[in-house]
């Protein structure tokens, strides 16, 4: 079997954050990257039902520990517009890119980026989970794109909302019923986009497309599936 099949379920040693951006400051991404932390730990794990991940800061003189995810903050995209993708090696080893300028430019707080990689990652790491919506197409299973542009307050950090496995039609693993962390900004019935969000549908002959919600910010979403962007990766 070839390794790109196999299946990746978390990282070995945890998922670690690395500032190589001129643009903000190593105090900020260690700020965002506790309260990323505290959402893994507090909010995303119990609500999947799933065993939170470390997820830490790691001075740029530092090597991360063998079987981490690591994600590196820099102040350019490899790829024009690009905000930050998730992505991994072809023997399974997840990596992340958040790129500091476009995000600034596009008015998107570095830290919200941050979060929402991660979440997706935590909770998808293979980018390989579909969910049924008994409309005759399926959905992609990636947490923070239905609520795209909403965020909520860690600590003083801005990061990103998320759906529950209740928006999927499925049990939240904290016995809550919501199908969206961030119940200020609305609540939502399952499948049901943010106005700012969007999702990746299957149909059945295989083909994909994008939905959007009623003000989605298209051209930042496009930005974000650049050709190495998890989300254009599915299915491969």
């Amino acid at each position: 079997m070839s390794c790109r099949f196999l299946r990746v379920l978390r990282p070995k040693s945890g998922i670690y954050v690395v500032n190589e951006s001129t643009l903000v400051t190593d105090a900020d991404v260690r700020a965002w990257t506790t309260a990323c932390a505290k959402q893994i730990r507090e909010h995303v794990a119990p609500a999947y039902g799933k065993t939170p991940v470390r997820v830490q800061f790691l001075s740029r003189t530092s090597h991360a520990p063998r079987g981490a995810w690591v994600l590196v903050v820099l102040d350019d995209a490899d790829q024009a517009g690009a905000l930050g993708y998730h992505a991994e090696t072809a023997d399974g080893r997840v990596y992340g890119r958040i790129f500091a300028r476009p995000c600034l430019q596009y008015g998107v707080a570095v830290s919200t980026t941050g979060s929402h990689e991660i979440v997706e990652t935590f909770c998808d790491p293979d980018v390989d989970q579909w969910r049924d919506t008994g409309r005759g197409f399926a959905v992609a299973y990636e947490a923070a794109d239905p609520v795209e542009g909403d965020s909520y307050s860690i600590d003083g950090v801005l990061v990103s909302d998320f759906v529950l496995p209740a928006w999927y039609g499925g049990t939240n693993g904290d016995g809550s019923t919501r199908t969206r962390w961030c119940t200020e900004a609305g609540p939502l019935q399952p499948f049901e986009l943010a106005p700012g969000g969007y999702y990746v549908r299957r149909l059945p002959d295989g083909s994909e497309e994008q939905v959007f919600g009623k003000a989605a910010n298209r051209g930042y979403i496009a930005a974000k599936r650049h050709q190495l962007a998890r989300t254009r990766r599915r299915g491969i």
